[in-house]
């Protein structure tokens, strides 16, 4: 009876075989994972490239639960929370902000897991999507590095890291003479990316005006007009402004007027440029007209307007006054553009010569 009841006693080498087995196929799986993590990174890539960004994103945590480790994977994920939030229009809010710091967290991710030029080649546009994460969350330095990276890396397919750089340039780097020759070459390779076009005229507008090449500026101010329609306020807002100056500095006021009246019938506000015209009176030595203009709204720019009026007409208190209050107002600006850097100094200019 005890014979029967007895537990058949199991081969030591069957058990060493199930073992052998059981690390065989572990190894197998191990060595796997890569192969199919690649697999569905290469499906998430198809699904990015005809914006079916749910079903990339999808594949994309298949990925990387197969292999944390792939470069390429995180790099399509930062680039895919980049192409959403641009899609869903709202890149200005709080939770594309979230998502924005999510992307540099995988772009990050990325380039520490090895990822070059090399071994991707979609690594043009990974630099364009991780540059405007940062630039979307005022880390506007590295964004600089980033787009400088694109340009130097890809010179002849860089019209977006041209022309936020030359944004940054004249918006607070101070740095008119770099935005115009990026901007003029970011113009020459723009015939396939026409739908920024009128944010690159602006600035090269913009640039020409400061350096006082009106015919620059009407070329590039009239093309925004042309490709426009009256939904792109600020665009012909500044590009009425901008042909304003123009009709002003060639002597013709009425021309003038009459851009800016488009202006207020843009904006639904009347006297919204009165201070720009009191320079303009100022430039046409009508000092009185000036004035009147400049008093109609209490900022920053009808202060200098009257700084300036008051200096050439001699009275020096009045001068003294409103520069020192533009001046003080402009240099605590936390964001100065090259207009705001240029008018730093005439200030200066006058209360030297108090």
């Amino acid at each position: 009876m005890e014979e029967v009841l007895r537990t058949p006693r199991r081969s030591p080498a069957l058990l060493i075989f199930a073992v052998i087995v059981i690390i065989g196929l572990g190894v197998a799986w191990w060595a796997s994972t890569p192969a199919i993590s690649d697999f569905y990174l290469r499906s998430a890539e198809r699904l990015f490239a005809v914006h079916d960004n749910d079903a990339a994103i999808r594949n994309l945590r298949k990925a990387d639960f197969f292999n944390a480790k792939n470069a390429q994977a995180h790099a399509l994920q930062g680039r895919l929370m980049v192409a959403v939030v641009r899609e869903q229009g709202e890149v200005y809010s709080d939770e594309a902000k979230e998502q924005y710091r999510s992307a540099i967290e995988s772009f990050a991710r990325a380039r520490s897991l090895g990822l070059s030029p090399e071994s991707y080649e979609q690594y043009g546009a990974f630099l364009d999507a991780e540059g405007v994460a940062y630039w979307r969350t005022a880390n506007y330095d590295r964004a600089d590095e980033v787009f400088g990276e694109k340009i130097h890396r890809y010179p002849d397919a860089a019209f977006l890291a041209r022309l936020l750089l030359a944004t940054d340039y004249i918006e607070r780097l101070n740095k008119p003479k770099e935005a115009r020759e990026i901007i003029t070459r970011a113009i020459q390779e723009s015939d396939t990316i026409s739908s920024l076009l009128p944010d690159a005229y602006t600035i090269a507008f913009r640039v020409a005006t400061f350096y006082e090449d009106y015919a620059e500026t009407e070329k590039y101010a009239q093309l925004v007009l042309d490709l426009t329609g009256e939904t792109s306020v600020k665009r012909r807002q500044l590009a009425y402004v901008h042909l304003a100056t123009v009709s002003s500095k060639r002597g013709d006021l009425k021309t003038a007027i009459a851009w800016l009246q488009k202006v207020d019938e843009l904006l639904g506000e009347p006297n919204r440029h009165a201070c720009v015209l009191a320079h303009m009176y100022v430039d046409n030595r009508k000092y009185g007209l000036a004035i009147d203009a400049a008093k109609k709204r209490d900022e920053p720019r009808c202060w200098a307007a009257l700084a300036k009026a008051y200096n050439v007409t001699g009275e020096t208190r009045s001068a003294q006054s409103y520069a020192e209050k533009t001046l003080n107002t402009l240099v605590a600006l936390p964001r100065k553009d090259i207009f705001t850097f240029q008018g730093i100094e005439e200030m200066k200019r006058i209360l030297r010569e108090q």
